[in-house]
């Protein structure tokens, strides 16, 4: 479910309101799809888009009861952000770094499904895992 979010949020990006509900609904609460999709309007008010991909590294899964944290040391390095015109990168926004610390907290609903709630960007530094 994590791993699956990923794109499916870089699709989101792209489409309408409407059709970014669809995608991201089963992969988030609807308090966090409130604020994903604001988070799209504002950077399709911007006529931005996502380019590239983030690689998704787990390093941590702590579930406590209906709650979940993840921790990803994510490879940002060969994404960033397009002109939604163009498709052209923004070149100010590529090379991210190899290590990018996210935090995920996750929520089981009513149904036993585990859904995303928030996910942070952590100024501590990560390791990613071994291969």
């Amino acid at each position: 479910m994590y791993t699956a979010y990923w794109p499916a949020s870089q699709r989101a990006a792209i489409s309408s309101q409407e059709e970014a509900e669809h995608l991201l609904a089963p992969y988030v609460t609807k308090k966090y799809l409130a604020q994903e999709l604001a988070g799209i309007k504002q950077l399709q008010k911007q006529k931005r888009e996502p380019w590239g991909s983030e690689k998704v590294r787990v390093t941590e899964v702590a579930i406590n009861g209906d709650r979940a944290r993840i921790r990803d040391c994510q490879d940002v390095s060969k994404s960033g952000l397009a002109d939604a015109e163009t498709h052209q990168v923004v070149p100010e926004s590529t090379h991210g770094p190899a290590t990018r610390h996210v935090e995920a907290l996750l929520e089981r609903d009513a149904n036993g499904a585990w859904r995303l709630a928030r996910i942070s960007i952590l100024e501590s530094p990560c390791k990613p895992p071994s291969s």
